[in-house]
């Protein structure tokens, strides 16, 4: 699952990925209201380059930033957040990504010390 939370508690409806090449309808059963759902083609059901542009894009829709009234990004430093395609359409649509150092977000992924 990949979810997005602001600091004042906000959260954009996530997506979940599924370790299929193509997810039925059926799988969003039960889930929040606007979340999308995505296969993987890795068994486990990682994120990958692909899946993170779909979830910017999906993000950039709900969370509406832009140019004048941009927001910030704080991200682990997985390789999945790392694309030409990724950093032009977060540039275009007014989103600032940071990552946090890697082998620290068990100290300073805000998700992990706060919402989960």
């Amino acid at each position: 699952m990949c979810v997005f939370v602001s600091a004042i508690g906000h959260g954009v409806p996530p997506m979940l990925i599924f370790p299929h090449k193509k997810c039925p309808e059926i799988l969003l059963k039960g889930a929040p209201p606007n979340a999308i759902a995505q296969g993987s083609e890795a068994a486990s059901g990682c994120m990958c380059n692909e899946l993170f542009l779909v979830w910017m894009s999906h993000f950039i829709s709900q969370a509406r930033p832009n140019k004048a009234n941009p927001v910030l990004l704080i991200l682990d430093n997985d390789i999945s957040r790392y694309s030409s395609k990724l950093l032009e359409l977060a540039k275009e649509n007014g989103v600032v990504m940071m990552t946090v150092p890697p082998h620290t977000t068990h100290r300073l992924q805000p998700l992990d010390r706060s919402v989960m």
